[in-house]
């Protein structure tokens, strides 16, 4: 997904917005949901995660549309 024809672009904890995805490498990759600076939300189908809060993650990475 990440190196199909350069739709994703590495961002960082802060700047990744809705729309964009946390990797976690050769593991999983989940989709960013809300990002105002305030409230950080994801959502993934392991666990059921649905609008689930994350902090800052150094091992994760994160990307967003080109």
């Amino acid at each position: 997904m990440l190196n199909q024809k350069s739709y994703w672009k590495l961002s960082t904890w802060e700047n990744a917005s809705a729309g964009g995805v946390i990797v976690i490498p050769n593991s999983h990759v989940m989709m960013i949901v809300k990002n105002d600076t305030i409230e950080r939300l994801y959502s993934a189908h392991t666990n059921d995660r649905l609008n689930y809060p994350y902090a800052k993650n150094t091992s994760w990475e994160y990307y967003v549309l080109w």
